[in-house]
């Protein structure tokens, strides 16, 4: 399923997936994750984002790591994309980086990067 957002510039930019549900642990880390991923349309180069999807789905690439699936992708007009990891509570820092870059190695040229960011507590 595909959400079509228009952007003021004029160019239609498309949202693939859904964000992974928030959870007692996490509860705004669906909407942690919209967030980033209209923030990310928001630039210029963005063609589009995915959310929750495998590395693979969205880059066409196989791999022992592309089966990963961050919370966001975007993939920018120069074919190379950027993963964000919104993270949960659940999740240790350290082996979500490691994972992450894991994946970034076997996309090569084809990385531009990975972020990482923390839910808001709720008021």
């Amino acid at each position: 399923m595909a959400v079509v957002s228009y952007t003021g510039g004029g160019a239609l930019k498309k949202t693939f997936g859904k964000a992974q549900r928030s959870t007692a642990r996490t509860p705004l880390h669906a909407e942690t994750s919209i967030e980033a991923a209209t923030d990310l349309l928001d630039q210029a180069d963005i063609l589009d984002v995915h959310l929750n999807r495998q590395w693979r789905s969205v880059t066409g690439i196989s791999g022992k790591h592309m089966k990963r699936k961050p919370d966001v992708i975007a993939r920018s007009a120069d074919g190379r994309f950027t993963g964000v990891e919104a993270m949960s509570g659940s999740d240790n820092l350290r082996e979500t980086i490691k994972r992450n870059l894991k994946a970034m190695r076997e996309l090569g040229d084809r990385a531009e990067g990975v972020f990482f960011i923390w839910p808001r507590k709720p008021k």
